[in-house]
């Protein structure tokens, strides 16, 4: 908590900036579970409204875009909040980050397409439910309960 006999004026606002910093990352874990919830959750409605043989779902309406551009922009702020943090040599930090990402996401669309055209709409109805879970899971750790 802010201490209020605070001796001169950079005291306090160092220690509003604290509180203001603490609130912002409070608040993220709201926008990222909001995000969560709202994608798995057009996944899911989006799968059950479908006849069999339909295609799988596109995400290209331009409110789906803004929430998932907002989710990774929210996301590479956690991640370079954190490494700021850290005494982590900055280059090769980032050369591992763009391997691993292209690797994970590479083989995440090959298979996610396989098992997208292999069993279809049931898939979609899993992923929709795993984000979900996520946004929940992010929630509950967020309040300290998990």
């Amino acid at each position: 908590y802010p201490n209020m006999d605070a001796s001169n004026d950079t005291e306090v606002v160092k220690q509003s900036m604290s509180v203001l910093i603490a609130l912002f990352l409070n608040f993220g874990i709201l926008i990222i579970t909001g995000i969560l919830v709202f994608i798995g959750g057009r996944m899911i409605q989006s799968a059950l409204a479908k006849k069999p043989q339909a295609q799988p779902t596109i995400f290209n309406s331009f409110s789906t875009q803004i929430m998932l551009a907002l989710a990774t922009s929210v996301d590479a702020l956690f991640v370079g909040t954190g490494l700021a943090f850290t005494a982590a040599a900055f280059w090769q930090t980032v050369l591992c980050l763009v391997i691993s990402v292209f690797i994970t996401s590479l083989c995440g669309f090959y298979l996610g397409r396989y098992l997208g055209n292999k069993f279809g709409r049931n898939m979609e109805i899993i992923g929709g439910s795993i984000l979900v879970f996520l946004g929940m899971k992010v929630l509950l750790e967020g309040v300290g309960i998990w």
